[in-house]
């Protein structure tokens, strides 16, 4: 049966409708003048009367009622639209009266519009058309975020409502979005609409059959973290094979564990120790490490720990296996890397 997924999450984090500044992954904005808005052809119809609100609201409004179709850049929500009546009226053209009253453009498309202020021209460019691989570039059937949620926190959802699993690096994880709503599309279209929300240009998403791993273009870790594979047997090497779904920072059998943001991994080591059915220790000076909040589905051991630790992006981690446990550690003659924590810049909640 197929799964109807469609989420309307409040916003986390509000951002000004003067905050359209970089978040630092696309540099900073340049002034330019709007593009011409030309319509597309009509996809949906809205029907609403609505008093002056504020474009994140009204985008809310209209996905709700058509099923999606509306992408907001972060920082232009809180500008304000109307009053207005459509009927029966195209969402492009909707589209385009919404941008024009906020003073942006529209890029349109088969999927979404995606509607931006002048200076964010380059996410037009974003593309993951060909990047996706078939077995997870499935249909999300409808996604709908608030405004401000880091892009962990879709990403969770996101892979546990549709089976799958999307990772990133502890660079892009907080990394917020905009107001969107989109229908039926593949995930490749999805994944898009949320990266222009978030205003994420420069990114590396590496995928297999069964994962992606969505990193920042400087995250310089390899892809296996497995520090002594020379020492294994057949036992342990067979264990790496084996198959699991891990939920972090807590497994729940019915429900989604949902952190806003990274937590300790001294913390999470007895909820791995669980899950994985092996004892997870880690050495002393890495118990304050941040972990992303993630969901690792049916993926082999040794690729969840891999993926774990790929998401800190300095190549100093790696991972023992022992007789009875493993122990994520320092990687020999790297410890200097631990002492330049300035990729550690998102808050650890309490």
């Amino acid at each position: 049966m197929r799964l109807h997924f469609v989420l309307y999450i409040a916003a986390l984090v509000l951002v000004s409708s003067t905050g359209c500044t970089s978040n630092g992954s696309g540099g900073a904005p340049t002034e330019s003048t709007l593009p011409e808005v030309i319509p597309a052809p009509a996809v949906g119809l809205v029907t609403m009367k609505q008093d002056e609100t504020t474009l994140g609201y009204a985008v809310r409004l209209i996905g709700e009622q058509t099923g999606g179709g509306l992408v907001l850049v972060n920082g232009v929500e809180d500008r304000l639209v109307g009053p207005f009546e459509f009927n029966q009226t195209p969402r492009d053209q909707v589209a385009s009266r919404l941008a024009v009253e906020t003073g942006c453009a529209v890029e349109f498309g088969p999927y979404y519009h995606f509607v931006y202020p002048p200076g964010y021209e380059s996410l037009v460019n974003v593309s993951l058309q060909g990047r996706i691989p078939k077995t997870l570039n499935r249909n999300t059937e409808g996604i709908a975020f608030g405004n401000g949620l880091p892009l962990h926190m879709l990403f969770v959802w996101i892979g546990y409502a549709r089976g799958i699993t999307l990772v990133p690096d502890h660079l892009i994880a907080d990394t917020r979005s905009g107001e969107l709503a989109i229908g039926d599309a593949p995930l490749d279209a999805s994944l898009e609409g949320i990266f222009k929300s978030a205003r994420l240009v420069s990114f590396v998403v590496e995928s297999a059959d069964d994962y992606l791993f969505i990193r920042a273009a400087s995250n310089r870790s390899s892809g296996s973290q497995l520090l002594n594979p020379d020492a294994l047997d057949s036992t342990r090497r067979k264990y790496l094979k084996k198959r699991a779904t891990v939920m972090l920072p807590h497994q729940q059998s019915d429900t989604i564990s949902m952190s806003k943001g990274a937590v300790e991994l001294g913390t999470v080591l007895g909820s791995l120790t669980t899950q994985l059915g092996i004892r997870v220790e880690a050495e002393r000076a890495l118990h304050d490490l941040p972990v992303v909040p993630a969901y690792y589905h049916d993926l082999p051991v040794e690729t969840i720990l891999d993926l774990l630790i790929r998401q800190w992006p300095v190549p100093a981690f790696g991972y023992h296996v022992l007789a009875d446990r493993i122990v994520i550690a320092t990687r020999p003659g790297q410890a200097g890397l631990l002492q330049d924590k300035t990729w550690e810049s998102r808050p650890i909640l309490e």
